[in-house]
């Protein structure tokens, strides 16, 4: 299984992490390890992932935004960057 790091920019809103991790577990990815920030206006969440799966993280990042509340999603090299 391989490790991938994502950064992730979301709207705060009830249950958008939710979905963001539902779509992580239905893609066959497990999290390693996450870290969740607000921007000074409390408007969006910055979030980093380190993940595990054996899929595609591209397939991921773009279903990822395809949720409404997601408006950045990216695959970072190194996971222990997250």
């Amino acid at each position: 299984m391989n490790e991938v790091s994502l950064r992730l920019s979301l709207a705060i809103a009830d249950g958008a992490l939710r979905r963001v991790f539902g779509t992580v577990e239905h893609r066959g990815f497990h999290v390693l390890s996450c870290r969740v920030d607000s921007d000074a206006s409390g408007e969006q969440y910055h979030v980093r992932l380190v993940l595990r799966g054996e899929r595609e993280p591209e397939l991921l990042t773009r279903q990822l935004l395809r949720l409404h509340d997601v408006s950045e999603a990216c695959v970072h090299a190194d996971a222990a960057a997250a």
